[in-house]
């Protein structure tokens, strides 16, 4: 269980680093979070095609250590990194409405990977 926390830790890291070299932030803090976590899922994803295809098998640590490497690489690109947040009431009742959102998506997900629709379920 721990490890999908690590993952998506991770995978969160190295889309926002990638985003902040980028973009010199200059993104919304919200909108910028929100883009790292997709971008960062992308990146972990084809990093997990890309190993599973070059050593046919899949292994949970070696994508992770790869995207780990990446990450520790983009600090050292990004040597002055400086996070700031403004938030208005209407950005701050969004993101609420976001998380609070987000609590039955993810367990409807757990239950149902492939949304329960198809054949495959």
């Amino acid at each position: 269980m721990i490890i999908y926390f690590l993952g998506i830790l991770v995978c969160l890291t190295a889309g926002f680093l990638l985003i902040r070299l980028l973009t010199a932030g200059r993104l919304n803090l919200i909108l910028h979070i929100l883009l790292a976590l997709v971008l960062g899922l992308g990146i972990a994803g084809t990093t997990a095609f890309y190993t599973h295809i070059l050593f046919n098998q899949f292994n949970h640590w070696l994508p992770i250590g790869i995207v780990i490497l990446f990450v520790i690489y983009m600090f050292f690109l990004l040597k002055k990194f400086k996070v700031t947040m403004k938030l208005t009431q209407a950005q701050a009742w969004g993101l609420l409405t976001l998380g609070v959102l987000a609590i039955p998506l993810i367990v409807s997900a757990y239950h149902y990977p492939l949304g329960g629709w198809d054949a495959w379920s």
